[in-house]
């Protein structure tokens, strides 16, 4: 554990806040240096997180405690609070990833032969879901379990299925959410 509290105190302060911002995101109930340690050590999805805001600085923890297994990012840019769930068997290219973003296992986002998908804010991605190509995933969606998304998806949107479709979409005059059925 030394080398964490090295790193603690030698990684640029931003980085830190973004780690303790991905705490406060996760079950972890008080963020303080042992809860930090102790989930760490217990929880691969939680060091995974970790590695990710490491960049190639988990080039030298990495080896201590590896992540998920089968988990791989290649995506160069995340927002705050990034929760990974169950994080096996997942693959994550996309061009950036906004803040608050939380996905399950076996989920693939990635290239499609025109580019990576940018996703928004306040993204959840369910286990098995699969986002491919240059596509737009806008703020506040969730990706259901198993759906497949090849098409843009407009903000304040519920998408499921193969092909994807909205069947659910955020009304603002009451913040509540109401049923539709539309094709991407």
């Amino acid at each position: 554990m030394p080398i964490i509290l090295l790193y603690y105190f030698l990684l640029p302060r931003h980085i830190v806040n973004l780690i303790i911002s991905d705490i406060r995101v996760s079950e972890i109930k008080k963020v303080s240096f042992w809860s930090f340690a102790y989930n760490f050590s217990i929880h691969e999805d939680f060091r995974s997180t970790v590695y990710i805001r490491l960049g190639v600085r988990r080039i030298f923890v990495s080896w201590i405690k590896p992540g998920a297994k089968c988990f791989y990012n290649l995506t160069p840019h995340y927002g705050h609070s990034l929760f990974i769930q169950h994080g096996f068997a997942t693959i994550i290219y996309a061009k950036s990833i906004g803040h608050h973003f939380f996905v399950n296992q076996q989920v693939t986002i990635g290239f499609g032969g025109d580019g990576n998908p940018t996703i928004g804010n306040n993204v959840s991605v369910r286990a098995g879901a699969k986002i491919i190509g240059n596509v737009t995933i806008g703020d506040d969606v969730i990706i259901g379990a198993n759906a497949v998304v090849i098409k843009d998806v407009p903000s304040h949107s519920v998408v499921v299925g193969v092909p994807g479709r909205i069947i659910k979409k955020r009304n603002f005059m009451n913040e509540s959410w109401k049923r539709v059925d539309m094709k991407l």
